[in-house]
């Protein structure tokens, strides 16, 4: 019996052994350390047609045990500044035992414009149309591309019947900046879409100072039947003021008798 006792002891006291030293080497394999990215404190400028190299310029990643982890180095997240044109960028990047460790640095887009809405052909429709008049409507933005998914528009008339009306458009584009218009319709009746007057551009956007004649947007003018006019047929009305920001209309129309007429439109924004 007294052997059994001596059996047991070295047994239990093995175990205890046995159990420290796993334990031990377990210790050694623990990581206790933790990456780190580093980068200028200055903030990145860069143009908007960036690529994620160009937001991933000028930093570095290193771990104790991992060593050099630059190339693991990720986007985390782009969060919008109240600055047109500038975000703050968030990275992150972990290590072999997925430690993380973050930095955070501001961005400046330094050609940045606000995103742009525009129309693909003149706001003019004949009465009762069939046509969807919201659809030639879009918007576009140099960070994000096309924000046409983005548009709010409000009209609070029914455009169906003959007259002048505003849409009321609204975009925002991912760094939290917006553009707002007050969009011209006209309905008119069958008699003014005998002539088509076609214009090279439907909307334009211009410069405060710039020199701006409107015929210079007709392109042709022709009536249904075919027949081909002369540019001088255009009557053309203009209240486009280059030295003022704003939004403004060229009107365009031309008349061959009391039925057969011609209506378009030229919407002009200088900014």
């Amino acid at each position: 019996m007294r052997y059994v006792r001596i059996a047991v002891c070295v047994l239990f006291a093995l175990s205890v052994a046995f159990f420290g030293y796993v334990k031990y080497n377990e210790s050694k394999q623990v990581d206790n350390t933790m990456p780190r990215i580093s980068g200028p404190e200055d903030s990145l400028e860069i143009s908007c047609s960036y690529t994620e190299a160009d937001l991933l310029q000028g930093l570095s990643a290193y771990d104790e045990k991992d060593g050099d982890l630059t190339a693991e180095i990720m986007i985390d997240s782009i969060v919008p500044s109240l600055e047109k044109g500038k975000c703050t960028v968030n990275y992150v990047v972990f290590d072999s035992s997925n430690h993380p460790a973050t930095f955070a640095r501001n961005v400046v887009f330094t050609d940045y414009r606000s995103p742009k809405i525009y129309v693909s052909k003149p706001l003019v429709f004949t009465a009762n149309t069939n046509e969807n008049i919201f659809g030639y409507i879009g918007a576009v933005d140099m960070i994000d591309g096309d924000i046409t998914a983005n548009l709010r528009m409000n009209t609070n008339t029914n455009m169906l019947e003959m007259g002048d009306y505003v849409i009321n458009v609204e975009v925002t584009n991912s760094l939290g900046d917006f553009s707002t218009i007050e969009l011209p319709v006209h309905i008119v009746d069958n008699n003014n879409s005998r002539i088509d007057i076609k214009l090279s551009e439907s909307m334009i956007y211009i410069k405060s100072g710039d020199s701006f004649n409107p015929e210079d947007y007709i392109e042709s003018v022709t009536n249904t039947d075919g027949t081909q006019y002369e540019k001088n047929i255009v009557n053309v009305e203009s209240n486009v003021n280059t030295s003022k920001s704003g939004v403004y209309e060229v009107i365009y129309t031309a008349e061959e008798s009391e039925t057969v007429k011609g209506f378009t439109s030229l919407l002009v924004v200088v900014e």
